[in-house]
């Protein structure tokens, strides 16, 4: 993001994020025996992988620090878990 020019930085960011969350998805999706729609896992993930950049770009700027950010994505997995387990 800092060797792009102004404006396109945090663009590409979310881009590369939702990217390779897609792709994570996908392949995933790929070498699991019940794959259906491996089109629509590839978009859904990279939608996941969208929305999660841009909460975590808006954590980042509005109270300040990377900090803040990385707290509210552990709190997620910790929350996660714990419904899981």
């Amino acid at each position: 993001g800092r060797g792009a020019p102004a404006g396109i930085g945090p663009a590409l960011q979310f881009a590369l994020l939702g990217l390779s969350w897609g792709m994570r998805d996908l392949f995933l999706a790929a070498a699991s025996p019940a794959a259906e729609s491996l089109s629509l896992t590839f978009v859904s993930g990279g939608v996941i992988g969208l929305v999660f950049g841009a909460i975590s770009f808006m954590l980042r700027r509005w109270p300040g620090g990377y900090l803040t950010a990385t707290a509210l994505q552990f709190l997620i997995v910790y929350l996660v878990l714990g419904f899981l387990g």
